[in-house]
């Protein structure tokens, strides 16, 4: 798939719930309804929406709450526009949801549990309905694409394959829907007033929702759907994939020799000096591999618990080393960094865009208002604003530039990312510490480039690097960075993803969080054109990586966990990059221990983080949780502070923070991550069928689920098993161990392997190193994949499978 800067033209603004009363009428303004619509209203079971008012509500997702200035969502606040409103981080997305159930609640008698074979429909549609022409609609299958389930007081259509990026998207809700007494559901006072033909809104915050609803609803007409028994429609957006990442790695790989030649100005607000970015320096001596790990003060702090923990954890790793056989070199990489790493900014502050908001220029192009000031501004930069709506070199040249209004404010004060605005302002320039693994002796046959997992540091890479390098001939090199905030690379002791886990996933800013992992992503982006950058400029001679050649022999990619999560979307937009830049981003293979897909979901249903999240989240929202903490948890030390939810109680509390505070949050999380989510990633780039791929599962994972139970049973998109499924990967269990053949596996290990076995053994229920055979076949099993980029054997002698 080829991302591209480019743009369709935006037309006329939407309704947001909660505007004021200005509408214009023709006919009855009284609204008295068809009498079809009376009955239908005072239906005993109704569709939950209220366009307007206090007790607006309006389910989503819907093109109603969609910003057509900038192409945003626009969720109604209730009053709270900062970030940490889960609803105004939405607002950071360019659209909906790919992977998501579409919820619709209703009012009075409700349902039954179970599923629903009639009364709704779902279409693709060929264009927006604000866009002129007339769009096509495509249905879609129920029991092949969607599902639709009901439970209490919920109808909720389940997409059983995901929704495609940036595509429209209709459904309807026909009263042959029936609730649990048999009797068929009906619409809302607000949904009915807009679909009247009584009334004519001409002017007004209710004009354009009411030519929406009927758009739609004609649209619905031309399938063949009788429109009097309409009882809800929707029309709404989904979000682009990987719009930001993919397009910033080919500008970083078009301007590799002079990175600050392009991110100047106000693309480069604090005036960095990029003339070193994307270096390495390897000029440190090496020294042998016990020796590093025993004077590595890093590798107490991070991944010991203590001291005693470290002596112990180094006498294992050293007594099955090799003497003399690896070497580490410690050195730095010189990484642009798009966040903010102050401690009064980094929580509250995502990436901003190096342009103004494609979408916004246009928009202010066609501005009485606005376009006289903002075409002469442009025709200052040279730029042609009758070429900026199709011409890719003319939009280019929107880098870096600021634009302002008449009254002098920014055209753009946001500079949200998205896929009018898609790359991120360069904010410093990190001499980022790196470990490099390399045989002692030999030449070198590959390197793989190593990220941990979330609370984890690049120290734990001395848990298996040595039998990486040197396990039989492997001589193959390890190059391992810190995730942000992680390590060597937090912001302070306690402004660390080793002090909380909370410090990277940022529940308090949905957009940090996502952009937390988008520059973990380019981090990795970075790490393989500093190798090509740094070798080009003979930066290898005389050093541990002579003579290993990174044009010719594409590193590979380890990422666990975390590591795994944000690899799997760094390497796939590596590999996406145009044929020009190969040399410089190609990654041969990737391998993923522990990783998943659909984050929010993932970590909802995780053992070891669904109890801190919803910890955090019931803090903040819930009396009655509070109170619980503050009689029973405030002695809980921080790794444990998820117990206190565990040990929450009270059911109807319970239900009512499920219902109020989880599930919206995690459609709101869910909807700004997916941009950046392996699920979605694999379902919209088109590189990754042909990437060699290995993933290993460990049976009951605690902290990746194997998979996340769905509403439909069977279909799920959150765990390990969805992704690997969506990658088609051929599953190893102990029925088929032994030789294999090609090059995407899924080795699935049993239980007494552990989420982090792959990393080193573990210590569990008094039985020390019960998963040592395990730790052993994978990393074997690791380094026959490395060699030649496919999983030749899985030896299952120890019964390690499932």
């Amino acid at each position: 798939m080829s991302k591209k800067f480019s743009i369709s033209l935006l037309a006329s603004a939407i309704i947001l719930a909660g505007c004021g009363n200005d509408n214009k009428v023709t006919g009855d303004s009284t609204i008295n309804l068809e009498s079809y619509l009376t009955e239908s209203i005072n239906r005993a079971t109704t569709i939950k929406f209220t366009l307007q008012g206090k007790n607006a509500s309006v389910p989503l997702p819907t093109n109603l709450l969609f910003n057509a200035n900038d192409g945003t969502l626009n969720i109604p606040s209730g009053g709270d526009s900062a970030i940490t409103n889960p609803k105004v981080g939405m607002s950071y997305a360019d659209g909906f949801s790919i992977t998501m159930p579409i919820a619709i609640t209703l009012d009075g008698v409700g349902f039954n549990d179970g599923s629903v074979t009639q009364g709704v429909k779902l279409y693709t549609l060929t264009k927006k309905l604000t866009e002129s022409g007339v769009a096509v609609a495509t249905e879609l299958a129920l029991g092949t694409d969607f599902a639709v389930v009901t439970s209490g007081k919920q109808l909720v259509i389940v997409p059983l394959v995901p929704f495609k990026e940036k595509t429209e998207y209709l459904f309807t809700i026909t009263d042959d829907v029936v609730d649990k007494d048999g009797n068929a559901i009906g619409t809302s006072q607000s949904y009915a007033s807009l679909k009247t033909s009584n009334v004519t809104y001409e002017t007004g915050s209710l004009a354009s929702a009411q030519q929406l609803i009927k758009g739609q609803e004609l649209l619905a007409l031309s399938q063949g759907t009788d429109t009097k028994k309409i009882v809800y429609s929707s029309w709404f957006t989904t979000q682009s994939v990987g719009d930001s990442i993919t397009p910033t790695i080919s500008l970083i790989g078009q301007n590799l020799s002079d990175i600050g030649a392009k991110w100047k100005d106000g693309a480069n607000p604090n005036s960095v000096d990029l003339s070193t970015a994307y270096t390495m320096d390897l000029s440190a001596t090496a020294t042998d591999f016990a020796a590093s790990l025993n004077a590595d003060d890093n590798f107490v702090k991070y991944v010991a618990d203590d001291a005693t923990d470290a002596a112990n954890k180094r006498a294992a790793i050293i007594s099955n080393y090799t003497a003399s056989s690896v070497n580490v070199t410690k050195g730095t990489i010189k990484l642009p960094y798009f966040l903010e790493n102050s401690a009064s900014k980094y929580g509250n502050t995502p990436f901003e865009s190096a342009t103004p908001s494609l979408a916004i220029v246009l928009n202010a192009l066609q501005d009485d208002d606005l376009k006289g000031v903002v075409g002469a501004q442009l025709v200052a930069k040279s730029i042609d604003p009758t070429k900026l709506l199709t011409d890719q070199a003319e939009q280019a040249k929107l880098f870096g530039i600021e634009l302002k209004k008449p009254d002098g404010t920014a055209l753009d004060p946001t500079r949200k990312i998205t896929q009018y605005s898609p790359f991120p302002k360069i904010k410093s320039l990190e001499s980022v510490p790196f470990l490099l693994f390399t045989p002692a002796s030999g030449t070198i046959n590959g390197l793989v480039i190593y990220h941990h997992g979330i609370t984890s540091a690049k120290e734990n890479a001395y848990s298996f690097a040595a039998n990486t390098v040197s396990n039989g001939v492997a001589n193959l090199a390890v190059l391992a960075i810190d995730h942000p905030i992680h390590g060597e690379r937090s912001i302070s002791d306690t402004i660390s993803a080793n002090a909380s886990a909370l410090n990277y996933l940022n529940l308090g800013a949905l957009p940090v969080a996502r952009d937390n992992m988008r520059q973990s992503i380019l981090d990795v982006a970075g790490v393989r054109a500093a190798l090509t950058k740094t070798f080009s400029g003979g930066g290898f001679t005389n050093t541990e990586l002579s003579p290993y050649n990174p044009t010719t022999n594409s590193p590979k990619f380890m990422g666990h966990s975390l590591g795994g999560i944000t690899g799997f979307s760094a390497v796939s937009a590596l590999n996406e990059q145009p044929t020009a830049l190969a040399t410089v981003f190609s990654i041969g293979a990737g391998a993923y221990p522990n990783a998943g897909g659909q984050i929010a979901e993932l970590l909802f249903g995780s053992k070891h983080f669904s109890p801190l999240i919803k910890h955090n989240l019931a803090l903040q929202s819930s009396d009655i949780y509070k109170a619980h903490y503050a009689s029973s948890c405030t002695t809980l030390a921080a790794d444990k502070i998820g117990d206190c939810y565990t040990s929450f109680t009270d059911s109807t509390e319970i239900a009512k923070l499920t219902s109020e505070t989880f599930l919206p949050f995690k459609y709101a999380a869910q909807t700004v991550v997916d941009t950046v989510d392996p699920y979605a990633i694999a379902d919209s780039f088109t590189n990754v069928a042909s990437t060699p791929t290995l993933i290993y599962q460990a049976k009951d994972d605690d902290t990746v689920p194997n998979s996340v139970a769905g509403l439909v049973p069977g279909v799920t998109f959150a765990g390990t098993t969805p992704l690997a499924n969506k990658l088609s990967l051929t599953a190893v269990t102990n029925t088929n161990s032994g030789a294999q053949t090609g090059n995407k596996h899924l080795v699935q290990y049993n239980a007494t392997a552990k989420h982090s076995t792959v990393i080193a053994p573990q210590t569990a229920s008094g039985n020390s190193f019960a998963d040592l055979a395990h730790y052993s076949e994978m990393q074997t099993g690791l380094v026959d994949f490395f060699l030649d980029n496919a999983l030749g054997n899985v030896n299952n002698t120890n019964s390690v499978l499932e």
